[in-house]
């Protein structure tokens, strides 16, 4: 029986990563389906006990490729630079290319 009068210590694993995919990770986990998820830099989608149906339909949702074994934040910026090449593309639909002087 563990000694109750002992204090033990909870110790996260770094969230660098997170911090700088924090928009794009919410919308992970909100399409995963669990926005009170509390990651790390070392969370993977496995984690997560997605079926191959939820799977499928995450990467359908998101647009971008997702596999078990990625961390959730290599999703999530798979999801920022899907969103930053749909800005550069509608962005440069219809402009002539610059001529050079």
């Amino acid at each position: 029986m563990p000694d109750r009068k002992k204090k033990f210590k909870i110790v996260l694993a770094e969230q660098d990563y997170i911090v700088l995919f924090g928009a794009e990770v919410d919308v992970v986990l909100e399409a995963m389906g669990h926005p009170e998820a509390l990651v790390t830099d070392i969370s993977c989608v496995s984690d997560f006990c997605l079926t191959k149906k939820e799977l499928a339909s995450l990467r359908e949702e998101l647009g971008v490729r997702v596999s078990d074994h990625d961390y959730v934040w290599e999703v999530a910026e798979r999801v920022r630079k899907r969103a930053s090449n749909q800005r550069l593309s509608r962005a440069t639909i219809g402009r002539r290319p610059r001529k050079e002087r």
